[in-house]
């Protein structure tokens, strides 16, 4: 196993964002962050995040992402800087994010390049604990 395999992108660093993310380098995995908010991101760096400057800058074969609705979405995978923009999209593309429950049907034509991407929301509260296990 080398070390891209055990490294993955996080796009969107809110409360919960970073908390999963938090979960991932805790576990020992390496995790590139980026945020449309950079200050935001503080505190998952000092705990060993890299810095993302841009989401096409992304070198994990894993993205995870968790933005606030569907526009930071669909900006997310198709702007010029988005994920699927780089140079070697990831084999996989998480979505976390609670955004409306419109097809990807009816949302507006792309053309296909790079990771699946699968949808994954939460929509519960996470509970803020320091403890194991949650």
């Amino acid at each position: 196993m080398n070390q891209t395999d055990r490294q993955v992108s996080w796009l969107g660093v809110g409360r919960m964002g970073e908390a999963m993310a938090e979960r991932l380098l805790a576990a020992g995995v390496g995790v590139q962050a980026w945020n449309r908010t950079p200050d935001k991101m503080a505190g998952l760096l000092a705990r060993g995040a890299t810095l993302l400057a841009s989401p096409a800058l992304s070198e994990a074969q894993v993205a995870f992402s968790m933005v606030l609705d569907d526009e930071a979405l669909d900006r997310l995978g198709h702007d010029d800087d988005g994920i699927l923009a780089g140079a070697r999209p990831p084999g996989v593309w998480v979505d976390c994010s609670t955004v409306s429950p419109r097809p990807r049907s009816a949302r507006p034509a792309r053309p296909p390049r790079g990771a699946p991407r699968s949808s994954a929301p939460r929509s519960a509260a996470i509970r803020w604990s320091s403890g194991p296990g949650t």
